[in-house]
């Protein structure tokens, strides 16, 4: 670790993270010693630590996220490995620019876990959940200047309808539109339980227990739309090949 990485910890974050697929993917890769490592998407670091741990010292590690958070608590639980590891504030679609700024050609490994984690959804200021009343945000980067309420509350119907239907791949997607527009022009949707709400009664759904929330796949397309992930994925995709 370095100067710069160490003062970026703060002990009183959590560091617990547990990553997905894991068995799959440790059948899979084995990474030399020295090998060069990417996670596009480093979050809590529970992937890099995984397969960090493959690396000796003369290994790197280089970690992109654009969640500052997240790289925080990526440095607390990456602090012990034997490799060289590099955290950097950025999405995943400036991968390329991030290597060629470290004078990196070719890289062992890249992994990219999309989405979110679970201590994501629960901070409140993110407005990623309808669980309890958040601001309706979904920034993980508030670097970005639109929010969740920007669109819903300044996209034309015929655009929201297309956005939760490409993106949440919801079936009632045009009569959420149709009511999200009657309910704007009446009051701002400026909280993720009120759009909640509202879904629920576009679709005419009760809450049941064990069935998914009407709201979920609404709230999908809204958090992908604000990431513009489907977007940087594509970068990502065209330009990770010339790095293996």
């Amino acid at each position: 670790m370095t100067a710069q990485q160490d003062s970026a910890k703060d002990d009183s974050l959590p560091v617990e993270h547990i990553p997905v697929l894991t068995e799959p993917l440790l059948e899979r890769i084995l990474l030399p010693t020295d090998g060069v490592m990417v996670d596009a998407t480093v979050g809590h670091g529970g992937h890099s630590r995984l397969f960090g741990r493959m690396l000796g010292p003369e290994g790197y590690l280089l970690g992109l996220d654009v969640d500052q958070n997240s790289i925080q608590r990526a440095y607390l639980n990456l602090s012990d490995l034997a490799c060289r590891v590099e955290l950097v504030r950025e999405n995943f679609a400036g991968m390329n620019e991030v290597l060629s700024r470290h004078n990196i050609d070719k890289v062992d490994f890249i992994l990219a876990d999309l989405g979110f984690c679970s201590g994501q959804l629960d901070d409140c200021d993110r407005g990623l959940s309808f669980q309890k009343p958040q601001l309706l945000d979904m920034r993980l980067d508030d670097r970005l200047k639109t929010t969740a309420a920007d669109l819903v509350n300044g996209l034309s119907q015929t655009e929201l309808a297309d956005v939760i239907y490409e993106f949440g791949q919801d079936r009632a997607s045009r009569r959420i539109a149709r009511f999200i527009v009657h309910q704007r022009s009446q009051k701002k949707l400026t909280t993720t339980t009120e759009l909640a709400m509202l879904i629920c009664r576009a679709v005419r759904q009760t809450l049941h227990p064990g069935r998914i929330h009407p709201a979920t796949r609404t709230f999908q397309a809204w958090r992908i739309a604000v990431k513009r992930e489907l977007e940087s994925l594509d970068k990502l995709l065209a330009e990770a090949p010339a790095r293996l």
